[in-house]
């Protein structure tokens, strides 16, 4: 992904940067650090949508992290652990011989872009914002109360949408400003639309930025709430 680390011990490569840091860490620093095993994360082939082109190219990837560590198994630097994957690519990511663990937690939640951008639709929404409508300026226009500040979102997310409920099919989020949402009824002269005061159940494009911006996690089950989680990571940025 061009991000942090080394690169892999892929055949032929000449670049032993991996094995060097390993060697680091089980000499310089083993009074303090036990080598265990690599990760990896393909993150950079998720929204590939021509799912076979997908599928290799993930594959090809994961097998280059294998790879690394059975090189390091060859040095004495056993790999217990070889991790990676996520949601994006836990099929295809699982399936190549030698990966142990899987970093998959998102499917738990899922939301527009794992579903849509990730191609992962059988993953169905577990987690959703409840907006509160705050003012009716026009028969058209319904103004919640979740703009950015509680439903994140940039240029490659789907806008926030209503996909389960009585008000499915019938708004449509067409903006979100810094504090509040703006929605429209899809067709006000049959519909009147929410009042103010109504809530309006909606999905987030993007969960994972989506979370932090919240105090709390309230469970829900068939209707009910069973629990409130504080949400310990709240506004930590180190």
């Amino acid at each position: 992904m061009d991000r942090a680390g080394v690169a892999p011990l892929a055949e032929g490569s000449t670049d032993r940067g991996c094995l060097v840091l390993v060697r680091e860490i089980c000499t310089a620093h083993a009074d303090a650090l036990i080598f265990s095993g690599v990760m990896g994360y393909e993150g950079h082939l998720l929204m590939i949508s021509d799912m076979d082109e997908k599928r290799r190219q993930i594959t090809m990837s994961v097998r280059q992290l294998v790879m690394t560590a059975r090189e390091l198994d060859r040095h004495g630097h056993g790999c217990k652990i070889v991790s990676c994957g996520g949601t994006g690519s836990i099929d295809h990511a699982a399936a190549v011989d030698g990966v142990t663990e899987i970093q998959a937690s998102g499917g738990m939640f899922s939301d527009l872009l794992i579903r849509r951008g990730f191609g992962m639709a059988a993953l169905e929404y577990a987690m959703f914002v409840l907006a509160t409508v705050t003012s009716r300026p026009t028969p058209r226009r319904v103004i919640v109360d979740s703009g950015r500040k509680s439903l994140v979102h940039w240029e490659i997310l789907d806008l926030p949408e209503v996909v389960e409920g009585e008000w499915v099919g019938r708004l449509e989020m067409k903006a979100l400003c810094a504090e509040h949402g703006v929605m429209e009824v899809v067709n006000p002269d049959r519909d009147a639309g929410p009042e103010i005061g109504d809530k309006i159940q909606l999905v987030p494009g993007y969960h994972d930025l989506t979370t932090c911006l919240h105090e709390e996690i309230v469970w829900v089950k068939n209707g009910k709430v069973v629990e409130t989680m504080p949400t310990d990571a709240r506004g930590k940025l180190h």
